[in-house]
């Protein structure tokens, strides 16, 4: 789809962007709960999400710890990232990655990660590559595998 999307002039291709988008807001629109939570990646049926075994779409911790130039997005609540996150990532907690997914730079190496690379991360990933990212994976073991392994961890009070 972005091989399409490439050839087509820039503020055409913006405006097909945001009518996915628009589109998928409407789709996964549900009134928000008491908790402030709105549609969830989970509730996506099975059909919107990339055809590839787990396996096919994971990535390494130990090699992610020392590679250079990875976009991380962090798919936990906001207390959960507030308390430590990869430095720079992308905070895109599970209820927003529909809405978000064109925040995302296209041709990016680009790896998403929970507490413990487990069924969030993963049904996440597989939407975005069902959406046309490529270069989307999860990152195996998450959080903690990132810690464990020596990857650095930052605090933010946003």
């Amino acid at each position: 789809m972005f091989q399409k999307l490439k050839s087509l002039p820039l503020r055409v291709a913006k405006r097909v962007a945001r009518a996915i988008q628009d589109q998928d807001a409407k789709r996964y629109a549900a009134p928000a709960s008491d908790d402030g939570g709105g549609p969830q990646v989970k509730d996506i049926p099975d059909t919107e999400l990339a055809d590839l075994p787990a396996e096919a779409v994971a990535y390494d911790a130990a090699k992610a710890v020392t590679e250079s130039g990875l976009v991380f997005v962090d798919v936990r609540p906001l207390a959960a990232y507030r308390a430590g996150h990869v430095p720079d990532a992308v905070h895109m907690p599970l209820g927003e990655v529909v809405y978000r997914l064109a925040e995302l730079p296209p041709d990016a190496r680009t790896l998403v990660y929970d507490d413990h690379g487990e069924a969030d991360a993963l049904r996440a990933t597989l939407f975005m590559r069902a959406r046309g990212l490529e270069f989307v994976y999860t990152l195996t073991g998450g959080l903690s595998a990132w810690q464990r392994l020596g990857g650095k961890v930052e605090r933010s009070n946003s």
